[in-house]
């Protein structure tokens, strides 16, 4: 009896310390929640305000499927985050391998590329905007090769004849770089490794690197187009560039973020046993294929991790989008004007912005939907086998 009250008297004191954070998450986390739920119902009538609400059903929601603008949206986030996984994964990987090894300064390195990291998103993107401005660093870097590729070297030959010359020499020599690479990578990492189904495995394999080989062999104008390109950033600047835009803002993030990835990295990298490694050196196994089959598959957790993050921060990205290109450029897609790097989180943004209050908090609870299934469909492919 005496245990049951002074296990009751604990448990007095634990919710009394808890009770200022329940109080604080209750008010500024809990209710906005509900409350959003029901007024994703409703709409604002003719005041424009939350005041003038009108309950409308499940309007809002199916207003979703027929506005332009928010599928486009959808596409160009799908877009932004299919370019900021792999490449935030592949740099924070890369950092943990290079900074495990015995070299010098190598806590001084670790904290420098942490160190953006902690850095507020709109300073980040204000200082990128910069960088990126016209006549910034980017730009001349910029401008300095499109002259070079248009200068007439030849004296007597056109331009056109040099650089016909030069994208065929340079497409041979990236066709079988890449077409090889792809190769290792369907060797090394079948399909039948992550999904049990036989049949189904062996689809996913022909989809997948199916696909890869036919943008290969189908990339014939790439060079010509990145010519285009070019001279389009050089004239109106990387940020002002539809093609450039959004690679641009990714690049920013990715030296933002990689330091947090690599930390991860560095504690998942250093939990494996040293004797997995001794014991693969004795199998002849070179670092390639030490890094295929024991590293990879051992960090594939912290993969997992990075994977599921980084869709739930490409559905929500604002802060960067907002500091860097205000959703534009402005391109032209079936005869409608549409933002280039106009995000689900700043267009949600907008919405509310024109108070469309009800529209902005169907579309939240649509993204957190897709959330949850791209989230379960990312546990299905890379949780790790027992």
């Amino acid at each position: 009896m005496a245990k049951a009250s002074t296990q009751s008297q604990e448990n007095k004191v634990s919710y009394l310390f808890l009770a200022p954070f329940l109080i604080i998450f209750l008010v500024f986390l809990a209710y906005p929640i509900v409350y959003s739920f029901f007024l994703s119902f409703q709409e604002a009538g003719t005041g424009y305000s939350l005041s003038s609400l009108e309950w409308v059903g499940l309007k809002n929601y199916f207003n979703l499927f027929t506005d332009i603008e928010f599928l486009w949206a959808v596409l160009m986030t799908f877009y932004y985050a299919l370019l900021i996984m792999p490449l935030g994964i592949l740099a924070s990987l890369v950092l943990a391998i290079l900074l495990n090894n015995k070299i010098s300064f190598k806590n001084f390195f670790r904290s420098a590329y942490f160190l953006p990291n902690v850095l507020d998103m709109f300073v980040i993107g204000t200082i990128w905007t910069l960088i990126y401005s016209k006549d910034g660093i980017v730009d001349k870097f910029i401008k300095l090769v499109f002259d070079f590729f248009t200068y007439d070297f030849l004296g007597n030959f056109t331009n056109s004849f040099f650089i016909s010359l030069f994208t065929m020499f340079t497409q041979g020599i990236c066709y079988g770089l890449v077409l090889f690479f792809i190769y290792k990578i369907y060797i090394s990492f079948p399909m039948s490794r992550y999904v049990k189904n036989e049949k189904l495995a062996h689809l996913l394999d022909i989809l997948v690197y199916g696909v890869a080989f036919v943008l290969v062999f189908g990339s014939g104008g790439l060079l010509g187009g990145a010519s285009k390109v070019l001279g389009s950033a050089v004239n109106n600047g990387v940020l002002g560039t539809p093609a450039t835009c959004m690679p641009a803002v990714v690049f920013a993030l990715v030296v933002k973020g990689a330091g947090f990835g690599m930390i991860l990295f560095l504690a998942a990298i250093q939990n494996i046993s040293e004797a997995v490694y001794e014991a693969a050196d004795i199998d002849g196994c070179n670092e390639i294929q030490k890094f295929f089959y024991i590293t990879l598959p051992l960090v594939k957790p912290i993969i997992f991790f990075m994977a599921v993050t980084g869709i739930i921060g490409a559905l929500n990205a604002f802060t960067e989008i907002y500091a860097m290109t205000k959703g534009g450029p402005i391109v032209t897609v079936l005869g409608k004007s549409l933002g280039a790097t106009k995000l689900t989180g700043y267009y949600l943004f907008t919405k509310w912005e024109q108070s469309e209050f009800g529209y902005a908090a169907a579309m939240s609870y649509a993204l957190l939907v897709l959330t949850i299934v791209i989230s379960k469909v990312q546990e299905k492919v890379l949780t790790p086998e027992d």
